[in-house]
């Protein structure tokens, strides 16, 4: 996995793994990379992450070293659009349709 960098003094790192895999890691804005990656561990305190996933919700954590060594977070999907229950909708089916005699195949011989 890859290692984020760290602007202070690094004691150990966390390895952080997503459910799906593959999750973008990024603290205070700046993209970290991708799940699983070793992220640095301050000497003291935590650190704040978000994890983002196409077609899942974002997902906040705090890392501590409590975490250590692996921490996994499972993202949850995004909430489908509602399917309309209309057969004809998105058929192209026209509001007023033109009149038209009866049809051939309906009459009885």
């Amino acid at each position: 996995p890859k290692t984020a960098t760290a602007a202070v003094p690094v004691t150990a790192t966390i390895r952080l793994e997503s459910e799906p895999p593959g999750a973008i890691v990024s603290r205070g804005g700046e993209a970290l990379g991708r799940c699983p990656i070793l992220v640095p561990m301050p000497a003291a305190g935590g650190v704040h992450v978000v994890l983002k996933l196409a077609g899942h919700q974002d997902q906040e954590t705090e890392l501590t070293r409590a975490d250590a060594p692996v921490k996994r977070v499972r993202l949850a999907p995004t909430a489908r659009a509602k399917v309309s229950p209309d057969k004809n909708a998105g058929l192209g089916a026209v509001a007023n349709p033109p009149k038209v005699g009866p049809n051939p195949l309906d009459q009885r011989l």
